[in-house]
């Protein structure tokens, strides 16, 4: 189980998050955009994970810490022409930048990797993120400092499901996938 809740003040959001590894209950909390902190919690005896984390996140929850829907979060994309439908390559690609995206959003609090699909001449990689400007940004850094950024367009989908390139600047065209 991981448990994401967050957190509104007046110029920042926080995020604080738990999960269960081996017979211990890590624990990642910070301002959003930014690393944070991480305590390393020992898992009572014969506590399940689940309630351990549950326990743990009381203290959040009565400091007004609390889960966001699905629904709220921002679609990000991460979009590479390709010249084949599926090859190797391509797959490797996809798994390279999903790692890369998985450690920089999650380790920020600002979201997750949710996988890829390769077809019609295009890789798209997908994220669930809380605030889309900071993911974006933050994916465009780590991007570019793995060599992953040549031809990529990143963009994500608005709560009117319209699309918003926020990398290349000055984008040409119109993005779908």
């Amino acid at each position: 189980m991981l448990l994401k809740l967050y957190k509104k003040e007046e110029d920042k959001t926080l995020y604080w998050e738990a999960w269960p590894e081996g017979d211990d209950v890590i624990v990642h909390f910070g301002e959003l955009g930014q690393q944070g902190e991480t305590t390393t919690l020992s898992l009572p005896e014969f506590e399940p994970p689940d309630t351990a984390i549950q326990k743990h996140a009381e203290e959040a929850r009565a400091a007004g810490f609390e889960e966001i829907d699905q629904e709220e979060l921002y679609e990000l994309i991460v979009q590479y022409k390709v010249e084949s439908d599926g090859g190797l390559d391509d797959v490797q690609l996809a798994y390279q930048i999903e790692e890369v995206l998985n450690d920089c959003l999650g380790w920020t609090g600002l979201g997750h990797c949710d996988g890829s699909d390769v077809g019609d001449g295009t890789l798209n990689v997908y994220s669930y993120v809380v605030d889309p400007k900071l993911a974006g940004k933050a994916a465009l850094e780590e991007l570019k400092a793995a060599e992953l950024l040549k031809d990529a367009v990143i963009a994500y989908q608005d709560h009117n499901e319209e699309f918003v390139v926020l990398w290349p600047e000055n984008y040409k065209g119109v993005f779908d996938y």
